[in-house]
């Protein structure tokens, strides 16, 4: 998750935290993870701006919805956050073991974006 400006840790949590709830109320979802706060260096795919990260991991694939399918629902169901921007990616090969995603959120604007899919298959980023 991405923010423009020097927010205070409250504001970080409240943001990330909106996001993570709306995530954590799809079914088809094994774990998840969310970290707030500043990133770990050597984390290229992440820019500066981030504020937080949500990783998460299906479930089964005989259990829930196609990847994509859950992917585009957090999509649209975090489109409308105000100021937030919400990317929801599948990993690039070898980055992240099979089966995991990532939710990332940009306040790049006041208004709010949808993200985009970056790969394929049963893993992924928000």
């Amino acid at each position: 998750m991405h923010a423009r400006g020097n927010l205070a840790l409250d504001e970080k949590n409240r943001l990330v935290g909106e996001v993570e709830k709306r995530v954590l109320a799809f079914d088809g979802l094994k774990t998840v993870y969310t970290r707030i706060g500043e990133q770990p260096r050597g984390m290229s795919e992440l820019t500066e701006d981030t504020i937080g990260v949500i990783l998460f991991e299906f479930a089964d694939w005989r259990s829930r919805p196609p990847a994509h399918e859950i992917m585009d629902a957090i999509r649209a169901k975090t489109a409308d956050i105000a100021g937030i921007l919400i990317e929801v990616t599948a990993p690039r090969a070898g980055r992240r073991p099979a089966n995991r995603s990532r939710c990332s959120s940009a306040r790049s604007t006041p208004r709010s974006a949808g993200g985009r899919q970056q790969g394929r298959g049963h893993s992924g980023r928000a």
